[in-house]
């Protein structure tokens, strides 16, 4: 059986991924999402591209606290990419929240919605790749003359928070 890590406080993990001819290093603050961690969290909001605010499909009250994560972020970093996830889909027998129902919160929101399971390696990697793209799409909006290397892949780097 594959170990998870849990977090309990914060932790920091780089992700890299390649995007056509780019190599995006995200940069990835996890913050627990525990309240009594938020003021830790907030500074690592801040500078943030992207937050992906995740909750627990087995916890209802971790669904409930979406829109005060979700504040919380844009009050730090209010250009900041949401992504909402629901966790834990591999506990089909003890879930509390329907798929549908994160579907139509993210949806009335507007921000883009995945389910997980990090125990079984469900949607992880499409998870950072589409985020990733939606990053790259954004700095091309911004900075439409990069720099291309054809020997190798440009590296772009964005700083992104797990709330």
């Amino acid at each position: 059986m594959k170990q998870c890590k849990s977090t309990l406080k914060y932790d920091f993990e780089s992700k890299t991924v390649v995007v056509g001819d780019r190599v995006v290093d995200l940069q990835i603050w996890d913050t627990a999402g525990q309240e009594r961690y938020q003021s830790l969290g907030t500074s690592f909001y801040r500078g943030s591209d992207c937050a992906f605010v995740v909750y627990d499909v087995t916890d209802r009250k971790s669904f409930e606290q979406l829109s005060f994560w979700v504040e919380d972020v844009l009050e730090m970093e209010a250009n900041a990419h949401i992504v909402i996830i629901g966790q834990k889909i591999d506990l089909e027998k003890t879930r509390v929240v329907a798929k549908t129902e994160g579907e139509e919160w993210s949806s009335t929101h507007g921000y883009p919605y995945y389910e997980t399971s990090a125990k079984d390696n469900i949607n992880v990697k499409t998870v950072f790749l589409e985020s990733a793209k939606i990053l790259m799409q954004q700095s091309v909006e911004i900075e439409p003359e990069l720099d291309h290397n054809e020997e190798e892949p440009a590296s772009y780097f964005s700083y992104c928070a797990l709330v």
